[in-house]
């Protein structure tokens, strides 16, 4: 009992920090939520229970088939506790608890989306599709674990198969019969059966262990700020990969003529996932909000979608920026190239304009923003993208001051195109 105490006052003293560190986030995300609650509830009243039921079900689908088939273990125990415990039965015990607090968090978040859909209003088709929704989840969890530790490719497919299955029943809850007993039935069933054989399942101990280091070592390093230890983690990372590249340009060399727009492609393909990640979900998150009518404050509903888009141009237009800096530093130091510095920008210029094309595309199909518009906004982030490359060159030593007024330009542009236009 003590040591599960004291593993508790350790996971609570690392929330905490977090907290300390990270709260205006925290705040943010409350601010932005109380100022569109009202628009997101009168959107959840337009559209009938049957369609949110079936949304609800496609994202629980689509979110669990990427924990079932994720990389790192989706029950994770802290690595001293492995190290300790390990083959004990106070590890079996630690193992109980943490399937039990996914047991409760599942059915806590099938009663959420439940009450969500059905508006409060309980009744037999309510309770029977939460619990369907809490034992899909569970089931899910579940199945995760024991696809984590398992190595045969043959089992693995087994896994995923019935992992279909069961989401499979879920849509069909949603979709045809809400109310249908017999598939609560059988999600019971498989949920019993996953119970036995994840309790039955040989864990993996030293990719486990390796893992859950990997995890509470990031999660640490995360809550405490520690940008240097975050630094030499994901440099860690990337030193451990494959290039996805490998002989690509073995047998064909590319032309001059395009060597440097493959150069940017290759420097966007090996960006860190996370980057990439974060802006796209900075991209749908304007998109999003942009959707969402303000009611209480209509301005909001035009500003802050177009600072989050300037935030995106932004952080796009530096990423190759910087890219194209490095290229022309190498060639400063001595590294021999045969192109020019105007060369280098053009070529690090093409695959810019085709991202920024592609977003502005997706903007006017998913916003009402007018079209015009957004073709404005594309032609000036381009025109600023190549004046600050020439800048760039031009003062290649003040590139702090570069980059800070290149990204109040890029602002300026989001807010007068997606913004001021009625």
């Amino acid at each position: 009992m003590k040591l599960m105490i004291w593993i508790l006052k350790n996971s609570i003293r690392l929330n905490l920090i977090f907290l300390k560190n990270y709260w205006y986030f925290l705040e943010a995300i409350v601010i932005v939520l109380f100022l569109s609650a009202e628009s997101i509830i009168g959107w959840l009243y337009t559209v009938t229970v049957a369609e949110l039921r079936l949304y609800a079900s496609v994202l629980i689908v689509l979110l669990n088939l990427r924990k079932v088939t994720g990389r790192y273990p989706i029950i994770r125990i802290n690595p001293a506790s492995i190290h300790f415990f390990r083959g004990v039965p106070l590890f079996k015990k630690l193992f109980q608890v943490k399937v039990f607090f996914s047991l409760i968090g599942s059915i806590a978040i099938g009663a959420v989306i439940t009450t969500v859909i059905y508006r409060a209003a309980i009744s037999k088709e309510m309770i029977i599709f939460g619990c369907a929704t809490a034992l899909c989840l569970f089931s899910s969890s579940l199945l995760a674990w024991i696809y984590y530790n398992s190595n045969s490719f043959l089992q693995k497919g087994y896994l995923i198969a019935i992992f279909f299955f069961v989401s499979g029943l879920l849509i069909y809850e949603a979709l045809i019969v809400p109310d249908a007993l017999i598939v609560l039935l059988i999600l019971t069933l498989l949920t019993v059966f996953a119970v036995f054989r994840a309790y039955r399942t040989k864990i993996l101990w030293d990719k486990y262990y390796r893992d859950c280091s990997f995890i509470y070592e990031n999660m640490a390093a995360a809550a405490k700020k520690d940008m240097a230890r975050m630094l030499e983690i994901v440099n860690k990372i990337n030193a451990l990969k494959k290039p996805l590249f490998q002989s690509i340009f073995i047998k064909t060399q590319p032309s001059p003529k395009i060597v440097l727009i493959l150069k940017s492609f290759l420097g966007l393909v090996r960006t860190n996932i996370q980057t990439v990640k974060f802006q796209l979900a900075v991209f749908v998150a304007a998109i999003i909000l942009k959707n969402l009518a303000f009611v209480m404050n209509p301005l909001l509903n035009k500003f802050l979608p177009a600072i989050i888009l300037g935030v995106f141009y932004a952080n796009y237009g530096e990423l190759f920026r910087r890219q194209m800096l490095s290229v022309i530093d190498k060639k400063k130091k001595g590294f021999f190239l045969p192109f020019t510095d105007e060369e280098i920008l053009r070529g690090y210029s093409v695959l810019p304009a085709i991202i920024f094309l592609i977003s502005s595309s997706l903007i006017i199909v998913f916003t009402s923003i007018n079209p015009y518009s957004v073709l404005l906004s594309w032609i000036l982030y381009c025109a600023f993208y190549l004046i600050t490359g020439l800048i760039t060159i031009k003062f290649f030593y003040k590139q702090i001051m570069i980059w800070r007024v290149s990204g109040i330009v890029y602002f300026l542009i989001a807010i007068v195109c997606f913004a001021l236009p009625v």
